[in-house]
């Protein structure tokens, strides 16, 4: 079994009561039948060693691998792409995920909004993902710095898409909590 976090017993606010009670009953099912548990992280390792109490090892670390179509590519490849979206290479802060608390989406937006203007207009903060749960405050934020004119929100983006999206970035941001 492969084990991406244990964010539901360390942040349990984070979540949905839904997720929390089925990943609470599912994750010590799957320790306890698997032969060898993976974990994406040396801190989730040591993580699930602690909260299971299990010996160090049966729970072993490997990496997370990207996909090779996620590469350096050229402007020329790009600019048909990003223009699509009336985005420019090397022209946006980009961050891709849920909408939803724990991304810590608000604090990214409100830390934006203190750049100086010039910087907000040059390299605009481009935001990608579908809505999450409770994302009604974040939206609300997203608005207002839509409207003043420095965040640029593509809602949820075709996979297609993400390759060129992050190669034409000038900035990746993921302030998840």
């Amino acid at each position: 079994v492969t084990i991406h976090d244990l964010s539901i017993y360390r942040f349990p606010q984070w979540h949905p009561q839904a997720r929390i009670d089925r990943m609470r009953e599912a994750i010590p099912q799957a320790i306890e039948r698997a032969s060898l548990i993976i974990a994406i992280s040396e801190a989730t390792r040591l993580e699930v060693i602690q909260t299971f109490n299990l010996p160090p090892e049966r729970v072993q670390t490997v990496l997370l691998g990207v996909d090779a179509i996620y590469h350096p590519r050229t402007e020329e490849e790009l600019t048909p792409i990003l223009s699509q979206f009336d985005l420019r290479v090397g022209g946006y802060t980009f961050f891709v995920s849920t909408i939803e608390p724990r991304k810590n989406l608000r604090h990214l937006i409100a830390a934006y909004g203190m750049l100086p203007l010039e910087v907000q207009m040059k390299y605009p903060l481009v935001l990608v993902g579908g809505s999450g749960w409770q994302s009604e405050d974040i939206h609300v934020d997203i608005r207002a710095a839509s409207e003043a004119g420095w965040l640029k929100y593509l809602g949820f983006a075709e996979q297609k898409y993400l390759p060129a999206f992050y190669a034409g970035a000038r900035l990746f941001a993921y302030p998840s909590w």
